[in-house]
């Protein structure tokens, strides 16, 4: 159905940002559980765990807004292949922004964290009437961005363990 269509790009670009949100914080629940499995096993169970959700969600994004564009079959193989190249690009740059720049600058979870916000923010910018409702989010976003650094920050910091080095890069976290 065509009128439904907005909806469901609304709710499943809400969905991607909190499942990329989540990411960082199912990752050590994660890693006990995945590390009890073997090297291969539990590197594979962790992947599934971690990246399947999002990722899934992502991909059936095209689908839906070409079909949302696409008003008549004749046009909907140019439509199609629009949506596609821009993605098609739009993953190349990112992915050589990620590794090049951003991952080696601000570790993994910052920018994860940052992303996830900025689809929910766009997903409100573009789906909501009122700027002023979407102000409000923006704030409350911006709040819970801030508290799940500090959550992390204060991860490492417990009575159980001291964390002497702690670093982020493009191989992964290491935290002695």
């Amino acid at each position: 159905e065509k009128t439904s269509a907005p909806k469901t790009v609304f709710y499943l670009l809400l969905t991607c940002g909190i499942l990329f949100a989540m990411m960082p914080i199912i990752f050590y629940p994660g890693v006990l559980f995945s590390g009890q499995l073997g090297f291969v096993a539990g590197a594979l169970t962790l992947s599934l765990i971690l990246l399947f959700p999002p990722l899934f969600c992502i991909s059936m994004l095209s689908p839906i807004l070409i079909q949302l564009i696409a008003d008549q079959v004749e046009i909907s193989g140019k439509v199609s292949g629009k949506v596609y190249g821009i993605s098609t690009i739009g993953g190349i740059c990112m992915a050589l922004l990620m590794g090049f720049y951003i991952i080696p600058n601000w570790g993994i979870t910052q920018p994860i964290l940052f992303l996830s916000v900025f689809i929910i923010l766009i997903d409100f910018a573009l789906f909501f009437e009122s700027r002023h409702l979407f102000i409000s989010v923006a704030f409350v976003l911006l709040f819970i961005f801030e508290g799940i650094v500090l959550l992390k920050k204060k991860i490492f910091d417990t009575d159980f363990y001291s964390n002497i080095y702690y670093s982020e890069g493009i191989l992964g976290q290491l935290n002695v």
